[in-house]
């Protein structure tokens, strides 16, 4: 525990295993190149030089909502001090973004990603209109619109909304009552407990088309609170009851019960039990998240529910059983995320989608059975259930997500007979697992598929696996946290198989080593040489087919290796400098490239560019290239690469990461004035970085917090996956 000055802003530095608290230093950077701040002005326009980049200032008078526009497409970002903040509109393209400021606080504003080399922007107090019940208003798509309410009465309101979407609700002195993003097409509802003459502000804005939304006063009966919608059936908008076992009514009002809407049993701590009756067929978004005390879910028989949306039941910790209905054909993302008592679950016969992380953290669990009827389950779907022994994966599921399975308690798999693609991570940690026998329908194996499975000693590979990913059967993670499998330890040095894949050179490959890959062997894992420096030669038999990722990462006195026709796929990660080194052309190269940017646009993925370093400064190779064995510029840690880049395509380098595994990386990208990360995952979809030096500020963050975009410089070199 420690008592720090509120208004400062602070960051965890992390050292190895070992972290401190700092004080963030971080200033913004005059737009104008003088050095000084810039503070901006309510009502002014302001014309921001791309070139410069740099950050504005901002003061406000009064605690109020104010308004961004600009003429121009442009990324905007708001912070107090070095946190975002939170408004609402579009912030990506002309923007249109209304957020609250307090009084006396210090904002900090970076436009960044303009098509022009100029934008004009504005900042003006938010003008806002008023709203009464049982009128409809549009929120125009690209566009944010604050509406001041003031209600009749006191009781509960329904906010409805015919579209995709959000609203920020404020009170009378602009502090956050309610934050809801509208996910329904067809529409959704939202409850909220005015008091009679005070002013709340709505903040309302589109996401993919215009939207209409309406304020109504909602009914109360018997504690539910609810609304009559258009297709004359009732839609439960809240519970405020005192009943401990609840009967969701068949009817209100003579009218059909078919909904339970969005977070309207949400952190009621008086239920224990609840019924759903058949004619329910929609659970909204969180209706039950966090019930702290309740147990048992009955859905009555004939349940016409067709899908648990998401985090529907999340963080009910007590809840000990539950039955899905066979009518239901999705589970989705975070259903039952850490509903730590449920042991006892069975799924539904028609069951077709398991989400992502829909299961994860259910501790209690000890056994599951999959259906036939799963065609796909998610990432993470059963992560962290620390108790599950068994799993059974019925006969339609042809792919185990990543992470699907990680950290349980398995020792047992059943496996159906679909079972095609063992994913990423998919049984990593499993640590009483001693016994694998893959099924012989299984042709590949990702990255880490089994990883950490510390007792895993008996591993039955078929010959229809013809690809594993990096380290399948080792440790989990740099700080050797589950530890190789009890196979792979007891695997000689030297060639490591697993079946009919070259699995790893295991141990440090001798000077001037030649590796002959045996006849008949299908494909080389991931890894498989990674870092074996003095690997002078490898030799692939034609009946290989694939070579899987960084295979050959930096090996850096490999000289020959002669690809078979037999090969049709190579995995990601090259190493240019075996251009200077004689063992392939700059065509070559640029037809690795076209190859790359031709494979990610069918994917909807387009590269601005790629640049690469063809030299190297060692001499001394019979096969080298004399007229790239030469010092450069481009080559890291100088910055030419990163320079031409940022002229060509009008880069601000201050707003830019440069991403890589070693530290040359980021000296690389200090020495351009980059921010930088130094990563330690296998991919930038799930990386995660161990340093990151942004403008002064050492931290702890992973891509999937908007790390990256378009339009940036973000350099990867030789990072995994990448």
């Amino acid at each position: 525990t420690c008592a720090l000055p509120i208004w400062n802003a602070y960051y965890l530095a992390p050292y190895g295993r070992y972290w401190c608290i700092k004080q963030s230093e971080y200033t913004p950077i005059d737009p104008g190149g003088s050095g000084g701040k810039v503070q901006v002005k309510v009502g002014e326009t302001y014309t921001h030089d791309m070139r410069k980049g740099g950050f504005y200032e901002f003061i406000p008078e009064e605690t109020a909502s104010y308004h961004f526009r600009s003429n121009e497409n442009v990324k905007l970002e708001v912070k107090e001090r070095i946190f975002e903040i939170n408004g609402i509109g579009t912030l990506e393209g002309k923007v249109d973004y209304s957020v609250v400021m307090r009084a006396g606080s210090v904002y900090w504003i970076h436009l960044y990603e303009m098509d022009a080399a100029t934008v004009t922007w504005t900042i003006e107090k938010t003008k806002t209109k008023t709203a009464v019940t049982g009128t409809k208003y549009t929120a125009v798509k690209g566009g944010s619109d604050t509406y001041d309410f003031v209600p009749s009465k006191s009781g509960d309101y329904s906010v409805s909304f015919n579209g995709k979407g959000g609203v920020l609700v404020y009170d009378d002195a602009w502090n956050e009552i309610k934050k809801y993003y509208p996910e329904e097409a067809d529409g959704s509802r939202v409850v909220l407990s005015l008091e009679q003459g005070k002013t709340y502000h709505f903040a309302v804005a589109a996401l993919e088309k215009d939207m209409q939304w309406e304020i109504e006063s909602a009914k109360t009966k018997n504690g539910f609170v609810y609304t009559n919608l258009a297709d004359n059936t009732v839609e439960i908008l809240k519970y405020t009851g005192t009943e401990s076992n609840v009967t969701i009514p068949d009817k209100i009002d003579n009218k059909v019960v078919k909904t339970l809407g969005a977070e309207s049993f949400t952190e009621n701590e008086t239920v224990v039990g609840v019924t759903i009756p058949a004619q329910v067929t929609n659970l909204q978004y969180g209706a039950f998240a966090s019930c702290t005390n309740l147990k048992k879910v009955t859905f009555a028989q004939g349940s016409q529910l067709k899908k648990i949306k998401e985090e529907t039941f999340e963080h009910c910790q007590k809840l000990e059983e539950i039955h899905i209905p066979d009518s239901v054909t999705q589970i989705e993302k975070g259903a039952f995320y850490y509903c730590r008592s449920l042991s006892k679950l069975t799924l539904g016969k028609k069951l077709e989608v398991i989400d992502n992380n829909a299961f994860e953290g259910c501790s209690s669990l000890k056994q599951i059975e999959i259906p036939d009827s799963v065609e796909s389950i998610g990432e993470g779907a059963f992560t962290y259930c620390t108790s599950l022994e068994h799993v059974t994966i019925g006969n339609k599921l042809a792919y185990v997500a990543k992470s699907a399975f990680s950290w349980c308690n398995l020792t047992e798999i059943t496996w159906g007979d679909g079972i095609a693609k063992i994913g990423d991570s998919a049984f990593a940690c499993n640590q009483k697992l001693t016994t694998v026998s893959i099924p012989d329908t299984v042709t590949e194996l990702e990255y880490k598929a089994f990883a950490g499975c510390v007792e895993l000693s008996d591993i039955e590979i078929p010959d229809s696996v013809e690809a594993i990913g990096g380290y399948a059967f080792e440790k989990w993670d740099i700080y050797n946290e589950g530890g190789d499998t009890a196979w792979y330890d007891a695997q000689a040095d030297g060639d490591v198989y697993a079946g009919k894949v070259y699995y790893k050179y295991k141990g440090e490959v001798p000077t001037d080593t030649v590796v002959t890959i045996k006849d008949g062997t299908k494909g080389i894992a991931g890894y498989a040489f990674y870092m074996q420096r003095n690997l002078k030669e490898v030799v692939i038999p034609d009946s290989v087919n694939n070579i899987g990722e960084a295979a050959f990462m930096d090996c850096i006195s490999l000289k020959n290796v002669t690809i078979p026709d037999s090969v049709n796929n190579i995995g990601e990660v090259a190493n240019q400098p075996v251009v200077a080194r004689g063992l392939c052309g700059i065509e070559d190269v640029e037809n690795i490239h076209r190859k790359l940017s031709s494979l990610l646009g069918k994917e909807g993925v387009f590269l601005d560019d790629i640049l690469f370093c063809p030299h190297h400064p060692d001499k001394g190779y019979p096969e080298e290239n004399p007229a790239y064995k030469i010092p450069c510029e481009c080559r890291k840690p100088k910055t030419g690469l990163i320079e031409q880049a940022a002229e060509k395509y009008n880069i601000d380098l201050s707003a830019s990461w440069m991403v890589g595994d070693t530290t040359m990386d980021i000296q690389t990208g200090i020495n351009a004035g980059m921010r930088t990360a130094l990563g330690t995952a296998n991919s930038l979809a799930d990386i995660s970085f161990i340093a990151v030096h942004a403008g002064g500020i050492n931290q702890t963050i992973t891509a999937g917090n908007g790390l990256f975009h378009r339009g940036s410089t973000v350099c990867a070199p030789q990072v995994p996956g990448a």
